[in-house]
């Protein structure tokens, strides 16, 4: 494998609402491309393919929950359909969960 250079693009646009339901809390959509291999002139052995021709989105939403001044919990989930920027796969499905504490 020699060495060469990658283009390597993504994306990604947040709306953000903050003090809903209650002050302090915040919830929240993020839509954007995963990073994605546009041209590469890096040569693989094998005829391993060096550029990435589809793409997936990555879709989330998350609801940030203020317990108090100190602790946050956000629970959110994230989809990624054509998982790995790849048509044949199936979408993704991940809920997810952050603690934060602040000092």
């Amino acid at each position: 494998m020699g060495r060469g250079s990658l283009d390597i693009w993504n994306w990604a646009v947040t709306l953000a609402f903050p003090d809903i339901i209650k002050e302090g809390n915040m919830a929240g959509i993020i839509v954007g491309m995963q990073p994605w291999v546009s041209s590469s002139s890096i040569v693989f052995p094998d005829d391993i393919a060096t550029t990435d021709i589809d793409s997936s989105l990555h879709l989330e939403g998350f609801f940030q929950w203020a317990v108090n001044d100190n602790l946050s919990i956000t629970p959110g989930i994230v989809v990624v359909p054509n998982a790995d920027n790849n048509n044949a796969n199936g979408t993704l499905v991940m809920g997810v969960i952050r603690t934060t504490f602040s000092f």
